[in-house]
């Protein structure tokens, strides 16, 4: 396959490739080092690869689309769509006023901006910040020196890392582990396969892992909160629905659900309120810090406390429920209250 190279011969004052406004080739094509950014008035198509060397970057008024690989020493622009039948790799940033597709891994030492749907059939990983029009997804990893933010959902096959906020205007996605330094939001469902970690967590509907669920602030979810293992926060846990964990539930806060709060094998402790329609501990220990209240049923396995020393609220002291079907008041006081509606 040959070679197309382009140099400063090429361009006008205006560093613009002067030959046409479009340049088709159905070789390889090679922006010369050391020329800055070349621009072209219309779009850019390789049968290759495209490779622009140190130094020069490559901005169109129209797509850029190969069926190779993309390199490029500083920027990449384009007002429209970029696609690469293999990978993208780039010292600067990227920048697509359409969609940004690649077969193989997207990686940028800059922020990655996309004013439609990003999609790789490899990991994406950028120095900056990555941000969509439409959704995020990519076959690998997902990985942001910055914040990941997608209009629509944000889906990756591995993992999801971030050290800024992560945030979707739908879903958010991982068949391994999300971990982000600042806070984690969806407007839908937020999923992962091995574990979920950030500051905060935030979704419109449910929240679900496979692994740990942990939260430095607190976890909100429109719907049910599912954590095949521990679901900690430094704040509080609330869910519209039920509150599950194969393991421990703790919060320094508060612990609310509109439904149950289920812990297969762990302890449930809660700095202030436990508030559930149900409650059931099969195996631990129950300590709220201001008081137990079930609508219906608490089932406790061993000891249930409540209320710390220094409460004056007679109500942090009590455990109120419609039936206890199993456990020890060790600290505090059972009131047994008929079902509303009955």
């Amino acid at each position: 396959m040959t070679t197309l190279i382009i140099t400063k011969a090429d361009l006008n004052e205006r560093n613009e490739y002067t030959a046409a406004s479009d340049l088709h080739y159905d070789g390889h094509i090679e922006i010369a080092e050391g020329l800055g950014t070349v621009k072209f008035l219309g779009s850019v198509t390789a049968g290759g690869c495209l490779s622009v060397k140190d130094g020069s970057g490559i901005e169109t008024g129209g797509s850029i689309r190969t069926d190779g690989h993309i390199y490029a020493g500083l920027d990449i622009t384009a007002a429209r769509s970029i696609t690469a039948g293999g990978n993208i790799t780039v010292n600067g940033g990227i920048d697509a006023g359409c969609d940004l597709f690649a077969d193989g891994g997207i990686e940028a030492n800059g922020s990655i901006s996309v004013g439609g749907g990003l999609r790789a059939g490899e990991s994406i990983t950028s120095g900056g910040s990555i941000t969509a029009a439409r959704d995020i997804r990519a076959g690998g990893d997902i990985q942001a020196s910055k914040d990941v933010t997608a209009v629509w959902s944000i889906t990756a096959g591995e993992r999801i890392g971030a050290l800024g906020h992560v945030t979707a205007g739908r879903g958010i996605e991982s068949n391994e582990d999300i971990r982000v330094t600042l806070n984690l939001k969806a407007a839908e469902g937020i999923v992962a396969g091995t574990g979920i970690r950030a500051l905060s967590i935030h979704a419109g509907t449910g929240i679900e892992t496979e692994g740990t669920l942990q939260s430095a602030s607190g976890i909100k979810a429109g719907s049910g909160i599912r954590a095949a293992e521990d679901i900690t926060a430094g704040r509080g846990i609330q869910a519209v629905w039920g509150i599950h964990a194969g393991g421990d539930i703790e919060a320094q806060d508060r612990i609310v659900a509109g439904w149950d709060i289920l812990s297969e094998v762990g302890n449930v402790r809660a700095g202030s309120v436990i508030t559930a329609e149900s409650i059931r501990v099969s195996r631990g220990i129950v300590v709220a810090g201001a008081g137990i209240t079930a609508q219906r049923t608490i089932f406790v396995q061993q000891q249930i406390f409540t209320g710390r020393w220094n409460l004056p609220n007679p109500g942090a002291h009590l455990v109120t429920c419609a039936e206890l079907l199993s456990g020890t008041i060790a600290k505090g006081e059972l009131r047994i209250t008929p079902v509303t509606g009955q």
